[in-house]
């Protein structure tokens, strides 16, 4: 094989690696987007006392509503973090793997360098 096919084959493989490290660069940029998402809200009525103080509502009634509906909002917060957890480590890993195959083409670029400046024919 000729430098010039050698040469081909370099020009092939770095488009291809500049296409991964844009991904990459994609791919972190989701993670970091995500990681600064806050899931973090509460609920804003309080416990029984506060919304018979704010609402004038009281008993035993508001108070097992009051119970129910904060562990509602518990039960989504944790769901929603767990959500988050799970496309992050999802992105995390994606991006190791893409990381993984730019480094095999980075190595193979450096393969055919070396097995150009070796070979004689043009």
């Amino acid at each position: 094989m000729g430098k010039a096919a050698i040469q081909a084959q370099i020009n092939g493989l770095n488009e291809a690696l500049r296409g991964l490290n844009a991904e990459i660069a994609e791919l972190e940029e989701a993670t970091k987007t995500l990681s600064g998402v806050s899931i973090d809200f509460e609920y804003v009525l309080g416990d029984a006392e506060s919304i018979e103080e704010e609402y004038n509502l009281g008993g035993e009634k508001y108070e097992e509503l009051a119970t129910q509906e904060k562990s509602t909002v518990d039960a989504v917060k944790k769901n929603f973090q767990g959500h988050k957890d799970t496309m992050l480590s999802q992105l995390v890993a994606k991006t190791l793997s893409k990381a993984a195959e730019a480094a095999g083409l980075s190595a193979k670029i450096s393969i055919l360098e070396v097995q150009k400046s070796l070979t004689k024919e043009n």
